[in-house]
């Protein structure tokens, strides 16, 4: 009925940033010129980049314009066309089984090396509450399963943090759907919803 567009690309993507291949540019270029891509969010682990461990949601820390934060920012611009829109932001991910998940539209970031981020009983509602600091803020439960964690089974639902998280990835990995590489997370959105979370389903390489 021509009230919506249709548009294709990717979520969710690393760099050598942290434990991706090739540079942030490299990855822009690259996009650029990938038949039926719309958009490409680079989103490398926030414990990998400058500043981990003095990172804010609400700010910048950076004053380098070489620092990777900053960086990454300034290439997502560069390269974005009335085309084609590159993204940058970063996943927040746990050593111990909490889960992963991508913010995007901060001004800074977060990392699991901060201490109120790195405590078990505490790091999921600690980073809701800082994502709650930035309500510009856009996030997305990353893989959830026994590898990565689920969220403590999508527990601490409120409506606040229902607003800020959006999105949950029901499939991720390199190749192919069944293939050695694919991490296929289709369960997991119905328990999501069980929770309360109102979120959408992406499938991201």
């Amino acid at each position: 009925n021509g009230l919506y567009n249709i548009y294709c690309g990717q979520l969710h993507s690393h760099t050598n940033f942290s434990d991706g291949a090739g540079s942030v540019e490299e990855a822009f270029q690259y996009a650029l010129n990938v038949d039926n891509l719309d958009f490409l969010a680079v989103t490398d682990h926030s414990n990998s980049l400058d500043n981990a461990s003095t990172s804010k949601i609400t700010e910048n820390v950076d004053t380098d314009a070489s620092q990777e934060w900053t960086l990454g920012h300034t290439l997502a611009k560069q390269y974005s066309t009335d085309d084609f829109t590159c993204i940058y932001g970063y996943e927040m991910t746990w050593s111990n089984g909490l889960g992963h998940m991508n913010t995007f539209n901060t001004e800074g970031f977060q990392s699991r090396t901060q201490t109120e981020y790195s405590t078990y009983s505490t790091a999921l509602q600690n980073y809701y509450a800082a994502l709650n600091t930035a309500p510009d803020s856009i996030s997305m439960f990353n893989h959830p399963g026994t590898t990565f964690g689920d969220f403590s089974d999508f527990s601490y639902y409120t409506e606040a943090n229902d607003a800020l998280i959006t999105m949950v990835e029901v499939g991720n990995g390199e190749g192919v759907i069944g293939s050695s590489g694919y991490f296929p997370s289709y369960e997991y959105y119905p328990r999501a919803l069980d929770k309360g979370w109102q979120i959408s389903k992406t499938n991201n390489q």
